[in-house]
């Protein structure tokens, strides 16, 4: 026998040797096959949801327009031909919302309107100088500048900090003149108020302070816009300030019998 017939492993051994290497390696090819396979499946399927998720959101949007629509309209239709009689008031009301034609004929709503007030965390740095510091006039050149912004619920929050550190500060004119800056910004609100609302009442109270002529003019226009329903109020700020033009001209808004009658009435219907 030659050196390399003896070298030569026997054939039963080869094919063994093959069948032990290969097999796994087919074995682990199958496999990886098969998680490709079923990551691919997952990913349509995912991708399958996300779709259906998207369309139902888009659906559920949608809906929620088209009754938002509907609504408007039909409140927009109640209102426009209203006709109520003079000891009556026509009441349309809606998720968070109440309307009243004639408006004057309620002294105040049964539910305030939305608002969106500016955030609070604008007027912080303000605020840390004027309380924490006693800095007022750091204070005051502070919401100075926030008094610049474009959004009119800052620019209203400025001025009706600007005059409250002015008062501090004893600078009683100026912030008359900030109060009278922060009527100018009309309903725009501060904390769901008008800030038209909150100037006009904070100067008749610097006024009544001061002793000075100028409350009862300011006081009586005051009194005409509150019971002409300038503003749609809730029960509690409109009481607030039926109260301060009770002490500072003698007149009581919520005086009117008939008036109040149709306002409680409307109440019990919203909570009801």
């Amino acid at each position: 026998m030659s050196l390399l017939a003896w070298l030569r492993p026997p054939r039963h051994l080869l094919v063994l040797f093959l069948v032990v290497t290969l097999a796994p390696a087919a074995g682990l090819i199958w496999l990886g096959w098969r998680l490709l396979q079923q990551d691919r499946a997952l990913v349509e399927q995912r991708v399958q949801e996300h779709r259906e998720r998207a369309a139902d959101l888009l659906v559920a949007a949608l809906e929620q327009q088209l009754l938002a629509v509907e609504r408007d309209l039909t409140r927009s239709s109640a209102l426009r031909d209203a006709q109520p009689d003079d000891d009556a008031v026509l009441l349309v009301l809606g998720p968070g919302s109440a309307d009243a034609v004639p408006a004057f004929r309620l002294l105040y709503y049964p539910v305030a309107p939305p608002c969106q007030n500016a955030p609070a965390s604008l007027f912080r740095a303000g605020e840390d100088r004027e309380f924490r510091l006693g800095d007022y006039a750091a204070a005051i050149a502070s919401f100075r500048d926030l008094a610049r912004s474009p959004d009119a619920a800052v620019r209203a929050g400025a001025y009706l900090r600007i005059a409250r550190n002015l008062r501090k500060a004893g600078q009683l004119e100026a912030a008359l003149t900030a109060y009278q800056e922060l009527a100018r910004l009309g309903p725009v609100p501060i904390d769901c108020v008008p800030a038209d609302l909150v100037a006009r009442r904070a100067r008749c109270a610097l006024l009544a302070e001061l002793k000075r002529s100028e409350l009862r003019g300011e006081a009586e226009a005051l009194y005409a816009d509150l019971r002409g329903g300038r503003w749609r109020l809730d029960r509690a700020v409109y009481s607030v300030n039926a109260e301060d033009l009770k002490s500072w001209i003698g007149v009581d808004p919520t005086a009117d019998r008939e008036r109040l009658a149709l306002t409680v009435g409307a109440e019990w219907l919203w909570d009801h």
